[in-house]
């Protein structure tokens, strides 16, 4: 293999699965942004998710695979327009 051979990141389907209110398991993850007892924001290969809740903490996260499993009281599902990475100081800073 050459050295410079690049990774190149495999766009995943993106699932969003909801077990009970309880449990919310999301594929096709690109990064996690934001995340708290009641709010999380993912990149994912669909656009940006927003999820509200109380008690949320993350179960299980593979950013390989970009798989996410997350648990707690589940309340609220809302795609956003993009993040930008960065956020305000890439912003500022251009």
């Amino acid at each position: 293999m050459s050295e410079n051979t690049e990774k190149t990141k495999v766009k995943r389907a993106s699932n969003v699965n909801i077990e009970q209110r309880k449990r919310i398991n999301v594929s096709g993850v690109e990064e996690v942004v934001n995340i708290s007892e009641t709010f999380l924001t993912l990149i994912t290969s669909s656009g940006a998710l927003n999820v509200t809740g109380t008690g949320m903490r993350i179960n299980k996260y593979n950013a390989e695979e970009g798989f996410l499993v997350v648990d707690g009281d589940i309340e609220g599902l809302r795609y956003a327009e993009a993040v930008t990475k960065g956020g305000l100081f890439k912003k500022i800073f251009k």
